[in-house]
């Protein structure tokens, strides 16, 4: 269920189009921020905004505070942040962050696409290691 939660959400990040920036970020060129300034940033945002603000996806740092095995879905790693949560969901089911032998209190850096923040946790999909 969750896994299609983040699917429907990714798909809609993706199909969001347009030509009209009205100024805002060039599409396409992911945002670099920190975990918490993701959580920050994105908590604030409203509308048509957090579509078009993240429509090129996000490199995002962080320090990490659990990873959960969740079977055939692969691996979710979950980063620490002020107040809330991200947790992120991996391209490659998180084979590459298992190669490198990732545990809470390292840290990582991704590139990702938005899946949406339902309730006090952000979501991010189809993450790629950096």
């Amino acid at each position: 269920m969750l896994t299609r939660l983040l699917a429907v959400l990714a798909l809609l990040v993706a199909c969001h189009g347009g030509d009209d920036d009205g100024g805002k970020k060039q599409r396409g060129a992911p945002a670099e921020l920190t975990a918490a300034d993701l959580y920050r940033d994105y908590s604030a945002l409203r509308s048509t905004a957090v579509l078009e603000t993240y429509a090129g996806g996000v490199v995002v740092t962080g320090t990490i505070s659990k990873v959960v095995e969740l079977g055939d879905e692969g691996l979710q790693i979950w980063l620490a942040v002020d107040r809330g949560a991200i947790a992120m969901a991996f391209a490659d089911l998180g084979a590459e962050a298992r190669q490198k032998g990732l545990r809470a209190g390292g840290t990582l850096r991704a590139r990702c696409q938005i899946g949406g923040k339902p309730e006090e946790v952000l979501f991010l999909t189809a993450c790629t290691l950096r």
